[in-house]
């Protein structure tokens, strides 16, 4: 099973961001080089009926489950799916990976209203890359929507 290490929300968003540990990815300047062990967290399996709780209790301020890392694609892709099944209804899931889109495989975008791609480049950094109403860090990133980019 893949490891949460802790959920947040962000009002600005309407998200509630859920932590995965684990990435292989080990970018230069990584935003969260802290989530990068798999042995970080608990099991999934600890975090879901947490998680439902909370989205039932605050549901009506929850609009959006963003799955963040770490690198959420460096687990096991069933355990990913797993969890995204486990959401309810009515709520839109991003899922943020530094992968390319055509490296993300297309379970993932059957289940996904949104994907960020692209890997941090410090070197690309800026403030100006604004997609769907998120500000990505660097200008090789880009969110696609489901319905409209896929």
């Amino acid at each position: 099973m893949a490891n949460i290490v802790c959920t947040q929300f962000t009002l600005e968003n309407r998200a509630l961001e859920i932590y995965f540990s684990g990435c292989y990815q080990l970018c230069e300047d990584c935003h969260n080089p802290e989530l990068q062990d798999f042995g970080l967290g608990s099991s999934q399996e600890f975090w879901i009926e947490k998680i439902l709780s909370k989205i039932s209790e605050f549901g009506n301020l929850i609009e959006n489950i963003w799955l963040l890392g770490g690198e959420p694609l460096d687990n096991y892709h069933s355990d990913i799916l797993y969890f995204i099944r486990k959401m309810p209804n009515g709520k839109r899931i991003w899922l943020f990976t530094s992968y390319s889109f055509e490296e993300v495989p297309q379970d993932f975008k059957d289940v996904c209203d949104y994907i960020k791609c692209g890997k941090y480049n410090k070197d690309l950094r800026t403030k100006e890359n604004v997609w769907h109403g998120v500000n990505l860090a660097t200008t090789n990133q880009k969110i696609f929507k489901k319905g409209l980019d896929y």
